[in-house]
């Protein structure tokens, strides 16, 4: 491609104020005395290619550092990874731009406040606004029309437009400016911007932009999460500032992110996929008691597209119970990491729980549940955790109340209680199949996991990568399905887990037998040769019925 001779707005370009705007960590005497900032350019890359890709591996040694210098240069070779035509990748991204923008701006609020100065004395984040304005400008490429995000909410004003703005949202503009170098097919090569890199460090020059040719004071918005380390800000003025100071969790949350964002699934046993490219989530039933003369009356309330902000608003306290492979577990991973894409908004800290493993050994649920937090970052204290306890900043997701064997389960149920008298203010979350009445949990809402709609099943078919040598197995299913099938074998249809099963046995015997026992014996079939596969030389010892 020809290199053009204008500004151009590309990655390596964008990268490069980026950076110009970078917040220092370590003060200049500091510096001075050698010690260096906390972190890099890759850093900030990286942190960029995860609003896209969130569950981006960084390469190992030094690879990424190249990377990211040869990306922030423009030099003529680009990496496959930075190149972005994964399609899977960018469409991926476009989806959840659509259906969930508030939990990638706010990925992108605490990138800002990562890496970017907010409001000090220097105002980086007013000048990369103006910069950014005047290199769009001045890129001749970018048609008067295009529209760039201003506004919390995503609202765009065109090309012509942003001489004039007043008021900036700094993640939806930069956000807006990520996702229009990444999807614009002129931008694909990120060796046209080589020129405009080369004017920028040419000496004696004045062509790096200032934003000196945007005239007019322009306010820059953006929420403060506030760590351990970032009361030092000189300025708050342009920030609207969430006035909490907690420690600094940004490597547990980055690592409990990487953790659970992708899954190993019966259909995916060799290799993780990204949880979100499959997961449907289930709708949840509340029954509200209703007074009557007739006795005990309820009325339901069903909570669709659940969030923890839509839960946490029926009770700090909740039961989630559901029979199994109706998708529990799958319902704390996605509040989990629903919680870190909002952090930025609720500074709320999610911890995953699973109880399968309490047993004697436990001492306290205090050490059970911080061993769960060091294990992912090693930077926080047993004090710090009390600490965040203490000021209700947890969201404790205890997976799978049914797996604590009977010996200490009472055990755990005082532990619970107590657990809960001394820090009352956070969110508790249980998930469990339903094998008791949960008297004894009286703090506690229970709410339903409710089965799979008919529409919900369809969505799970449609996300899941099966065959794609042969697409036309699942197609044939999902006709079936979307025909007389649901009616036929809605108990098993209305199941994520038994849905799937499903699938393994049409792919098996290219039909569902409508005799349910003959269903059944092959979708037994299906299930131990499709699991068994991924277990090498294990042979699992069968019993045959009498």
């Amino acid at each position: 491609m020809t290199k053009s001779v204008h500004p151009v707005l590309c990655g390596g370009t964008f990268f490069s104020l980026i950076v110009m705007s970078r917040k220092p960590t370590v003060s200049r005497r500091q510096r001075i005395k050698g010690k260096s900032d906390a972190f890099s350019e890759s850093d900030m890359l990286l942190g960029l290619l995860r609003i896209i890709q969130p569950d981006y591996i960084r390469p190992a040694g030094d690879t990424f550092k190249t990377y990211s210098t040869n990306y922030k240069k423009c030099a003529e070779y680009t990496p496959d990874d930075l190149k972005f035509d994964n399609m899977t990748v960018i469409s991926a991204f476009s989806k959840r731009l659509n259906s969930d923008y508030n939990a990638v701006l706010s990925a992108m609020t605490v990138y800002v406040n990562n890496f970017i100065g907010l409001g000090t004395t220097a105002k980086e984040d007013v000048m990369l606004v103006k910069r950014l304005i005047e290199l769009i400008l001045s890129d001749k490429s970018i048609p008067p029309t295009c529209k760039f995000a201003i506004n919390k909410n995503g609202s765009a004003v065109a090309k012509s437009e942003l001489a004039d703005v007043t008021e900036v949202y700094l993640p939806a503009f930069l956000l807006s400016v990520w996702n229009f170098i990444v999807t614009d097919k002129k931008r694909k090569d990120n060796h046209i911007g080589v020129t405009t890199i080369t004017s920028w460090a040419a000496r004696g020059q004045s062509k790096r932009p200032d934003g000196s040719s945007i005239a007019q004071d322009i306010k820059v918005k953006c929420e403060r999460v506030y760590t351990a380390d970032s009361a030092n800000a000189e300025d708050e003025n342009n920030c609207e500032s969430v006035l909490e100071f907690l420690p600094d969790c940004t490597e547990y949350l980055n690592r409990a992110y990487e953790k659970y964002c992708t899954i190993k699934t019966l259909l995916y046993n060799e290799q993780p996929k990204p949880f979100y490219d499959f997961y449907v989530c289930n709708n949840i039933e509340r029954r509200i008691p209703v007074p009557s003369k007739f006795g005990s009356q309820h009325r339901i309330e069903i909570i669709e597209n659940v969030t923890v902000k839509k839960l946490t608003e029926k009770s700090r306290f909740i039961i989630i119970a559901g029979i199994g492979g109706l998708g529990k577990s799958m319902m704390m991973r996605h509040l989990l990491l629903n919680t870190i894409n909002n952090y930025a908004e609720t500074l709320t800290i999610p911890v995953f729980i699973p109880l399968k493993d309490y047993d004697e050994t436990v001492d306290t649920l205090f050490d059970y549940i911080f061993s769960k937090v060091a294990d992912l970052s090693g930077e926080i204290t047993s004090g710090q955790f009390e600490e965040i306890l203490e000021k209700g900043k947890y969201l404790l997701l205890f997976d799978g109340l049914d797996e604590i064997g009977s010996t200490y389960a009472s055990h755990f149920e005082r532990q619970l209680e107590s657990f809960t008298d001394k820090y009352p203010t956070n969110n508790f979350v249980i998930s469990s199949r339903p094998y008791k009445n949960f008297v004894s949990y009286s703090r506690f809402t229970e709410l339903q996991l409710k089965p799979f709609t008919k529409q919900q099943a369809l969505t799970l078919i449609d996300n899941l990568e099966f065959r794609l040598d042969e697409p036309i197995i699942k197609q044939k299913f999902r006709n079936a399905l979307d025909g007389n099938l649901y009616n036929t074998h809605y108990a098993f249809i209305q199941n994520p887990l038994l849905l799937i099963i499903m699938l393994l046995t049409f792919e098996q015997y290219a039909e569902v037998p409508s005799k349910m026992h003959l269903f059944y014996r092959e979708a037994f079939s299906a299930l131990s040769v499709k699991h068994d596969a991924s277990k090498g030389a294990y042979k699992r010892t069968l019993c045959a019925l009498r």
